[in-house]
């Protein structure tokens, strides 16, 4: 029998959106550019109202909209599916799809340290808003306070996520103008 790994050191690839049929089925809202991975899947994790994490066994998939329809093993009726209404569905970082170079996952990119090249050390990235276009970086620095900076090959120079590094190259006056 597997481990069950530690919440924290998971990464969400999904969130159970709500019971769909009354077999048991759920739809999730995917959090990953790849919906169509959770088709090969075999298990996921999520956690419970006691805090203990459980290993979803996934018997079949398939996407309806865009969005997947998930049917996990031993959950058979309405009831248990709507339990899971509101679930993080995670999974070993060890599992990710592979980018294509210049992309990086979010949750890599948060915590590193962000400098321009003009005005030195902006501060943390602290969040990643996901716009519906151009996403940004949110950087926070007790100084010049919160920073919003497209993540975009025009200002974003480079990202380098093992140094916890990313350099831009900011129009003046954004900082200041975030700022206020």
């Amino acid at each position: 029998m597997e481990a069950v790994p530690n919440w924290l050191e998971l990464v969400t690839v999904g969130r159970v959106a709500r019971a769909q049929g009354r077999k048991g089925e759920v739809a999730v809202n995917p959090l990953t550019d790849f919906p169509d991975r959770f088709e090969k899947l075999n298990r996921v994790f999520t956690d419970n109202d006691d805090g203990s994490v459980t290993a979803l066994l996934l018997q079949w998939v398939r996407l309806h909209g865009g969005r997947p329809v998930i049917k996990f093993e031993g959950i058979t009726g309405i009831e248990e599916a709507e339990r899971l209404s509101g679930r993080e569905l995670r999974i070993p970082e060890s599992e990710l799809e592979p980018l294509p170079k210049g992309s990086h996952y979010h949750f890599r990119v948060l915590g590193c340290g962000v400098w321009d090249s003009q005005q030195g050390y902006l501060g943390v990235v602290e969040e990643v808003l996901t716009t519906g276009g151009t996403d940004l970086l949110v950087v926070r620095d007790s100084k010049t306070g919160e920073t919003l900076i497209p993540l975009c090959e025009a200002f974003c120079k480079s990202i380098d996520t093992e140094r916890h590094r990313v350099e831009v190259d900011v129009p003046e006056g954004l900082v200041a103008l975030n700022a206020h």
